[in-house]
């Protein structure tokens, strides 16, 4: 199955018809891990009607969770068409550990669609189980970071869900706050720094304080050095 594995990943970095058409043929393996790197190296494959095809199918019926979520992270590497309502009509799904759920929320962030804002901010919310709520708000800052006029907004929710109950969303709020890496949210991850009663919380409040200071710092040079 490695070798398999490899010969996927490369026919996905030649990027020729007949390497797609072989990835096809690939999609079939018995072995899951196989099928995982058949469909991250469809992902490849920009705006191609054939690979996207390929894996919507697989998206919505391989039948194993890992491929279904690698499925649905090359779904929006695709960039294509039609790409954004693939991924929301199956992400609601219910998996081990909510997989399919939090990789389709990952797959919106990457997509970078900002369609994709509402459908993460809904599930955010309290009615949702707390692994979707972490996904959720992790994707959410990553998808607000490549929409300058929706950054407020999303960093506002994302400071409202540092105050949940649920450690999980806690935790996806400050990776999301990371991720969109806007300085004004730095007081509040330093209350967390100091005050959340779960140290690993706070270890990953330390870092995201680390990460937006280091992020503000370049973006100040580049502008300097212009």
């Amino acid at each position: 199955w490695a070798v398999r594995r490899e010969a996927a990943a490369a026919l996905g970095e030649i990027g020729t018809p007949s390497g797609r058409d072989a990835l096809l043929t690939g999609a079939k393996d018995k072995d899951s891990r196989v099928r995982r790197a058949v469909y991250r190296a469809l992902g490849k494959f920009r705006r191609d009607d054939v690979a996207f095809k390929a894996l919507a199918k697989a998206y919505a019926n391989d039948g194993w969770y890992y491929p279904m979520n690698a499925a649905a992270l090359s779904l929006a590497e695709t960039r294509h068409d039609k790409a954004f309502e693939t991924i929301v009509c199956g992400m609601d799904r219910r998996s081990t550990g909510e997989i399919l759920a939090r990789g389709a929320c990952m797959a919106l962030a990457n997509l970078r669609d900002a369609r994709g804002i509402p459908e993460l901010l809904k599930r955010t919310k309290d009615d949702r189980l707390e692994m979707v709520r972490y996904g959720a708000a992790w994707a959410l800052g990553k998808l607000g970071s490549f929409h300058e006029t929706r950054r407020d907004e999303v960093l506002e929710h994302l400071l409202g869900l540092l105050r949940d109950r649920n450690y999980r969303t806690r935790l996806g709020a400050t990776l999301g706050l990371t991720e969109l890496g806007y300085v004004k949210a730095v007081d509040d991850l330093e209350k967390v720094a100091e005050a959340e009663p779960i140290g690993y919380l706070r270890s990953y409040a330390r870092r995201g304080i680390r990460e937006i200071r280091e992020k503000h710092a370049e973006s100040a040079k580049k502008v300097e050095q212009q």
